[in-house]
């Protein structure tokens, strides 16, 4: 297996970190966030079920938790599944995102 390029995304974000998960871990939010999934996630068992560029894909994602985290394994129909690991934290000045993609 072959390794693949990370991205490390950043944004500011002057909310309070527990709104904003909320929101964000919220999977039918997700497409709002994350262009990539098409136009919505629907419910299949533990998993969701989007129809996006890239065809279909099974999205997983780590249970709600008070750290902020919101990891997601997104599986292609290739099945090639990513890993994209997400966490909001609180600084100083705003809430951080920090998405490895």
């Amino acid at each position: 297996m072959s390794a693949m390029e990370a991205r490390i995304i950043h944004i500011g974000i002057e909310r309070n970190w527990r709104d904003v998960y909320r929101f964000a871990a919220n999977p039918e939010n997700m497409p709002l966030w994350a262009s990539g999934l098409g136009t919505g996630l629907e419910p299949d068992g533990e998993d969701w079920v989007a129809q996006g560029p890239l065809g279909s894909v099974r999205v997983r994602f780590t249970p709600p938790n008070e750290l902020g985290v919101m990891d997601h394994l997104v599986t292609m129909e290739s099945g090639l599944v990513v890993h994209n690991a997400c966490a909001l934290f609180q600084t100083a000045k705003a809430l951080k995102s920090c998405s490895h993609c």
